[in-house]
């Protein structure tokens, strides 16, 4: 879905009444803090460059998308000053992978940091049958781009998922993560924004700035009461729970490994919807807030901003509970917005790479030709674990067309036509195309390469509970 380009007035009007909605929102605990003064450009054409992503945000589930709760005012809003994609499709399955694609440029077989299932070399280091590869330090990075041309750089992400070690800090001039999932949400990443734009931003020089919102990621705070589209509902952890002392099974490996009834399962789908729905409109929130702090401060004046998500997340679907490991389209599908009044680009209608926000947030244009809508998972064999083998995903590939797409799982092609079988319960057989042979080589290839894990970054990892 791609939103009609507006008059440069109309475009205007738009884009100030979001700030000032945001700036409000922002306002109530910025207290009297005197406002830095206006960005000074370096020269002419070095606006200030946002680029956000909303973590964990599938594209059917947002109102800007056409989803039937209120679950995106602030992207609705922003998509009607700029342009916005609803057919965007994450190059990987989840955090990591992705955003190394954001940063780099390059489709995930390219940069290979990603989990690696099999093909160990005797340089791998293996936790708990968990294998990750951090990125390539001979890649070059967004920040490290922007540094060159006279930015200062800067990333606050509430996933932990992107500590230090990861190597996606590289070229940034100050970069900050959560150590946890959760305390960053809401008014934890307002916080932490205040500090940036008081405490350490040169406001003569222009501003290259990423933000990663993870509001959307479980743990998922309750619903509370009073709302008329949501019902009340308890907090949620969904992968583990603490059982004196010791992580246990939880909700998640009941409905996967599929020990309950089918009313149960029901009501733990209608309970996920709700939690996760309400999370993403308090993502919204943050949203708004965070670009209130920015026009509060002077960095909204002449701005490109790009905003996208690294993944989805399973609802129920394919039996499937929280996200990654899996390309199926809700895991996959994610919205894509570029908003820029002096610049503006119109996005396309079809399926559309999230590998060219790389080309949007550098240059603030599409990138000719435009990259292949492919992507690529990894089995965890952790989920492998935890499911009694039932579920851990596969090694797979996928290429979307402008009807469907063609997927590879361990060594089955399928194709899928999405206009007749949205939900993909009828997936067809099929032998693989050139394009799609070629991506399957390309995927074994990266999966096979040598890998070393920092202990840095295992460390992160486990705070994040992707590790035990």
């Amino acid at each position: 879905m791609s939103q009609a380009a507006l008059s440069p007035r109309a475009r205007a009007s738009m884009v100030g009444a979001l700030v000032a909605l945001s700036a409000w929102l922002a306002w109530t605990w910025l207290l009297a803090e005197p406002v830095k003064t206006r960005i000074a450009k370096a020269s002419p054409g070095q606006k200030t460059v946002i680029f956000i992503v909303l973590d964990t945000t599938r594209a059917d589930h947002l109102s800007a998308c056409g989803y039937e709760r209120p679950t995106s005012p602030t992207l609705a809003r922003l998509a009607e000053a700029g342009s916005l994609s609803c057919r965007a499709y994450a190059p990987g399955s989840w955090t990591y992978p992705s955003h190394a694609s954001f940063f780099t440029g390059l489709p995930v077989t390219e940069h290979g940091s990603h989990f690696v299932g099999q093909g160990e070399a005797r340089t791998a280091r293996v936790i708990r049958k968990l294998t990750i590869r951090p990125l390539d330090p001979e890649l070059r990075t967004l920040a490290e781009d922007f540094t060159a041309r006279g930015y200062q750089t800067a990333g606050l992400s509430s996933n932990p998922v992107l500590a230090p070690a990861s190597g996606l800090d590289r070229g940034f001039g100050l970069w900050r993560t959560a150590e946890q999932f959760g305390p960053w949400y809401g008014r934890g990443m307002e916080r932490q924004l205040t500090r940036l734009v008081r405490e350490d931003l040169d406001p003569e020089r222009p501003l290259f700035l990423f933000l990663n919102l993870a509001d959307a990621h479980d743990p998922w705070d309750g619903v509370p009461a009073g709302l008329d589209w949501v019902p009340e509902r308890k907090d949620f952890l969904m992968y583990f729970r603490l059982d004196e002392g010791e992580l246990v099974d939880g909700e998640w490996a009941h409905y996967v490994t599929r020990r309950w009834t089918a009313e149960q399962d029901e009501a733990f789908r209608v309970r996920v919807r709700d939690l996760y729905d309400h999370a993403l409109s308090e993502a919204d929130q943050t949203l708004a807030s965070a670009l209130g702090i920015l026009e509060a401060h002077g960095w909204m004046e002449d701005v490109r901003l790009v905003l996208v998500s690294d993944h989805g997340e399973f609802l129920g679907e394919h039996q499937l509970a929280r996200h990654g490991r899996y390309l199926w389209e809700p895991n996959q599908r994610v919205p894509l917005l570029f908003l820029d009044e002096q610049a503006p680009v119109e996005l396309p209608e079809g399926p559309l790479s999230a590998l060219v926000v790389h080309e949007l947030v550098l240059n603030g244009r599409l990138p000719s030709p435009l990259p292949p809508v492919q992507a690529v998972a990894f089995p965890d064999k952790a989920w492998l674990e935890h499911s009694g083998g039932q579920v851990g995903g596969a090694t797979s590939a996928a290429i979307w067309t402008t009807d469907g797409k063609q997927l590879w799982m361990d060594g089955v092609s399928y194709r899928v036509d999405l206009s007749e079988d949205p939900e993909e319960q009828r997936p067809i057989r099929m032998e693989p195309d050139e394009d799609l042979s070629e991506l399957v080589r390309q995927t074994r290839a990266s999966q096979a390469r040598e890998l070393l894990m920092d202990p840095q970054l295992e460390q992160a990892l486990r705070a994040a509970g992707y590790l035990e």
